[in-house]
Parts: C-alpha cells; sequence; structure tokens
C-alpha cells in the first residue's frame, strides 16, 4: 500500500514537472518612440526553458476581438488593428516581442490589450503606454549661471550693487492653477478609462488643449494619482472638473460690434493745403470768325449772233474788146405752186 501511494506521487510529479519547465511569461512593455513618430516598442519573453519559444512565430501575437476588450473594460483605439509584430529570438540571449507602426500615434496615453497564442497555452496581458510622459513631469530650470564679481577700482567709490535675485526653479503646484468652486464631479473612474480620454469628455471647448485640461484634473484631484503622477489613475476614483467660468469659458458668444450708421455720418469737407493756391485755369478765346467773301456772279456769255450767208457773187466777165457788152438779165424766181391735193 505505502509503495502504491508512493508510486501515484511519483507520478503527479512527473506530469507536474513539465507544467513548471515550459511556462511562458512576459514582461513590462518598453517604448522607443515619442508622440506623433511611428509606435516602437519591446516586451520581452520570459521562458525557463528555450524549449517553450518553439511554435511561437508572429502570427501567435495578435490584437483580440472587440469581445475581449468590453469583457476586459479596455478600449479599442481604431490604430490597433495598424500594429505589426514580430517575434526576435538571439541564441543564448534575450527574446521578445516587437511591436511597430506604420504611420505615427497621435494618442499620448491609451492601454494595449495583446493575445498570445501558441501549441502549449493562451496569454491575455494588457500594457499601459505612455507616449509623452515628460510634458506633464515636472521640470526643474537649470541652475543659473555665476555671476563673476566686477573688479572694484581703487581710487573710485562705487556704490555696493544688489545682486538681482534669482528665479527659482518652478516645482510642482502646490495649489490648482483654477479655482475648483462650484466644480462638477467625475467618476468613478472606471477600468480601461485613461487621462487623456478623461479631459477630452470633460473640456468645456475646443479652446482648452488636451494636455492643459489633463494638467488641470491632475493638480486639482492629487488623491487620484500616484505622486502627482498623471500616468497613474486610480481606478474607483471620483476627479473634481472645474466650472467653464473657472476656465475662462462664459458660453456666451461675444456681443457684435455696433455697425456705424452710414446716414448718420458727417459729411467731411474738403480741406484745401494752405501751401497749394488754386490756379486758374487759362480762359480759352475762339478765333475770330472769318467772313465768307460774296460770290461773284459769272457774267452771261454773249450769244453769238448766227452766221448771215452771204450771197453768191456773180462774177462779171469784162468784156473784150471785139464783142459788145451784153446786158444782164436779172435771174426772177417764181414761186412754186403747191401740188394738187391728192382725192
Amino acid at each position: 500500500m505505502p509503495t502504491r501511494i508512493l508510486l501515484q506521487l511519483l507520478l503527479l510529479a512527473g506530469l507536474a514537472a513539465p507544467l513548471g519547465a515550459f511556462a511562458l511569461g512576459v514582461g513590462q512593455l518598453t517604448v522607443r518612440s515619442a508622440l506623433n513618430q511611428n509606435f516602437e516598442a519591446e516586451i520581452p519573453l520570459i521562458v525557463n526553458n528555450p524549449a517553450e519559444l518553439v511554435g511561437l512565430t508572429t502570427d501567435s501575437i495578435r490584437i483580440p476581438l472587440q469581445q475581449v476588450f468590453a469583457d476586459m473594460g479596455v478600449e479599442r483605439l481604431e490604430f490597433f488593428s495598424k500594429l505589426r509584430f514580430a517575434v526576435q529570438t538571439t541564441p543564448g540571449g534575450p527574446s521578445f516581442i516587437r511591436v511597430t507602426s506604420v504611420q505615427p500615434i497621435r494618442e499620448p496615453s491609451f492601454d494595449l490589450l495583446l493575445e498570445v497564442v501558441w501549441p502549449r497555452g493562451r496569454l491575455l496581458r494588457t500594457f499601459p503606454v505612455h507616449l509623452d510622459p515628460e510634458l506633464y513631469a515636472d521640470r526643474q530650470a537649470p541652475p543659473p549661471p555665476p555671476v563673476e564679481p566686477l573688479p572694484v577700482q581703487a581710487p573710485l567709490v562705487e556704490a555696493p550693487t544688489e545682486a538681482s535675485p534669482v528665479a527659482e526653479a518652478p516645482g510642482a503646484p502646490s495649489e490648482p492653477p483654477v479655482s475648483f468652486e462650484n466644480a462638477s464631479l467625475y467618476g468613478p473612474v472606471r477600468r480601461g478609462e485613461n487621462l487623456t480620454r478623461i479631459a477630452e469628455k470633460v473640456r468645456p471647448s475646443p479652446a482648452v488643449s488636451v494636455p492643459d485640461m489633463m494638467a488641470i484634473l491632475v493638480a486639482g484631484n492629487p488623491q487620484a494619482f500616484s505622486n502627482g503622477n498623471p500616468n497613474t489613475l486610480r481606478v474607483g476614483a471620483t476627479l473634481r472638473v472645474p466650472s467653464p467660468q473657472a476656465l475662462g469659458m462664459t458660453g456666451e458668444p461675444a456681443p457684435p460690434a455696433p455697425v456705424p450708421d452710414i446716414a448718420a455720418v458727417t459729411p467731411v469737407e474738403p480741406q484745401t493745403s494752405p501751401l497749394l493756391s488754386p490756379v486758374e485755369a487759362p480762359m480759352l478765346t475762339a478765333p475770330p470768325v472769318t467772313e465768307t467773301p460774296p460770290v461773284v456772279e459769272t457774267p452771261p456769255v454773249a450769244e453769238i449772233p448766227p452766221v448771215v450767208e452771204t450771197p453768191p457773187v456773180v462774177q462779171q466777165i469784162p468784156p473784150t474788146s471785139l464783142e459788145p457788152p451784153q446786158e444782164i438779165i436779172p435771174q426772177v424766181t417764181l414761186p412754186l405752186e403747191p401740188p394738187p391735193p391728192v382725192v
């Protein structure tokens, strides 16, 4: 009987040994990029036996479905589907998951939920990501340069100069930058919410930037953060939100500027410069009108009298000495009788 019990215990120990030897885990996510840059981060793989990495490929790391995000209380952002994953292993060295993106990331703070599936199991893990923590961290001003004393001349007595006060480095604000009188309440903070999303919801106007609203919420609700770090918002905390009046937002549009009445404007009389005297334009005199000379009438042309036919000259033949002179018988022209009428 004792031998049988011992065999059972050894069998159970043998079955449990591989489970511990082949355990796979992941470490904290380390960001290698900044805000408005292509995302780049590394997640170390923790294994007790290198054989556990067998079967772990790039397809083993993926973004879970929307239902898994809802069950875990994490918001699934749109750019999660554009992330790229790669498993990098080095013989004898560390192994890690490399997370990258092909476009810049605009969200300063979000929660990344990853699902790792390999032949021996399945793992879900949420990684808080903060791309711009230095924007809200306390900044210490650099120490002022040492002031060298001015040389004092012996014969001249100068009044001691007072050293200018050195501005102290601004530390963490001890009081909220705005008044929280009549403030409203937001909360309790649910799991998966981050300060960036809350500041974007509660800011009264786009005129208040999201980083400024985050700084106001951190300063006015120190109990909701660990050591004033905006990246450590506590689940279940209730935040005080200042009123729009405290932020300088009245919510009422400014009255339009009065439009001057054109009819009521007094006309401005033109002023002449004393240096310029009006110049009289010379008067143009019309040229004298010349009288048109009278038209000289052309005298009528004298008519040429008709040519009178000269009667024929009868040549007289002188008488010869042998013939006696002959008498010239005048010729009588008898009128012709008209012809008888034709019956």
